[in-house]
């Protein structure tokens, strides 16, 4: 039980400084964009605060072959890194069809067609809020550093 309550004190503080380096709505405009620039497919945002405390935000997004999923993710860590974000679990890496990433205010899973498929995640989080990705890339845009 000490364990347990000791990892979630430390994922409270993470969440917190994650708040102070950057909005989670500007994180997730950031992360949208990596995905645009990369041809993620069909990436949704789930608005989550409301019912979870894991997080604010859940990212999904597709990518059209293992290569690629691991491609998004390496790209996600690259450009956190070159913007000072926690990355909370650095290694992300569940297999080739399955990757999360956890940005503490932003949660971020990028999939395979089949895994998003199987999985459905979108139909876990129905109670949470579907924001529309191009207004929150439009109110937040960014550069991605080429690296």
């Amino acid at each position: 039980m000490t364990i347990a309550l000791e990892e979630s004190e430390a994922r409270t503080k993470a969440l917190e400084l994650q708040r102070e380096e950057m909005e989670s709505d500007a994180l997730v405009s950031f992360l949208l964009h990596i995905i645009d620039e990369k041809q993620g497919e069909s990436p949704v945002a789930i608005k989550i605060d409301e019912i979870s405390s894991i997080g604010d935000y859940l990212l999904i997004v597709t990518g059209t072959s293992s290569r690629q999923v691991k491609m998004l993710a390496d790209t996600m860590r690259d450009q956190a890194r070159i913007m000072n974000l926690t990355l909370l679990n650095p290694e992300g890496v569940v297999d080739d069809n399955w990757i999360v990433m956890d940005f503490g205010t932003v949660i971020v899973h990028i999939f395979s067609r089949d895994y998003r498929q199987k999985y459905q995640l979108e139909d876990l989080w129905k109670a949470g809020v579907v924001i529309d990705n191009e207004d929150v890339m439009k109110s937040h845009p960014f550069m991605i550093q080429h690296t």
